[in-house]
């Protein structure tokens, strides 16, 4: 099986699922993410996963060479999520399979907008995360059959969260002040 990882940063997906395929690229526009990606494989011992430098809006594969094309936890990033699975759609083999694993945002308009501010303020580089309905719309679009559609609750620690992208002093404690409340110490 040939498998692309779009956005794939460290490669965190890649190496898990390289014991299972023939190679695996694992594209993403961060060379910083990739060297890591490089390093740690090499430390674990994996030798089938590729490391390259792609703007994911426009890949560099010919049509349908992947059996399998997989995007986790990178179209929060996406400015255009429509280019995205269009081109993953693109080099995706006839009778391959398109996953996509991701933060989704709350329905409700309301709840939906303040979701995706609070973590453009902790993590520049996040857009927007989807609703589900928007993704059912993606697949929908490009004719993709939904083979299958899972929505798990993930609990977090909301220290842990701020760290994971070094979000800044001032913005971590405006961001402490609006969770803590005695409902919310809990995620803490």
């Amino acid at each position: 099986m040939c498998v692309l990882d779009i956005a794939g940063g460290t490669g965190i997906l890649s190496r898990a699922i390289a014991p299972f395929a023939k190679n695996v690229i694992c594209a993403d526009l961060s060379q910083e993410m990739l060297n890591e990606g490089v390093k740690q494989s090499k430390k674990e011992g994996v030798s089938n996963v590729d490391f390259k430098n792609v703007d994911v809006q426009h890949l560099p594969f010919q049509e349908d060479c992947f059996d399998l094309v997989v995007s986790r936890l990178g179209f929060h990033h996406f400015v255009e999520p429509y280019k995205i699975l269009s081109e993953m759609d693109r080099v995706c083999k006839p009778g391959g399979t398109i996953e996509i694993v991701d933060m989704i945002s709350p329905e409700e308009n309301q709840l939906f907008r303040l979701y995706n501010h609070y973590e453009r303020l902790r993590d520049p580089s996040h857009v927007n995360a989807l609703k589900e309905s928007n993704f059912i719309e993606l697949f929908k679009y490009f004719e993709l059959k939904i083979k299958h559609n899972d929505i798990q609750n993930a609990p977090f620690n909301l220290r842990r969260w701020l760290e994971l992208t070094k979000t800044d002093n001032q913005i971590r404690k405006k961001l402490l002040m609006i969770w803590l409340t005695p409902k919310n110490e809990e995620v803490l």
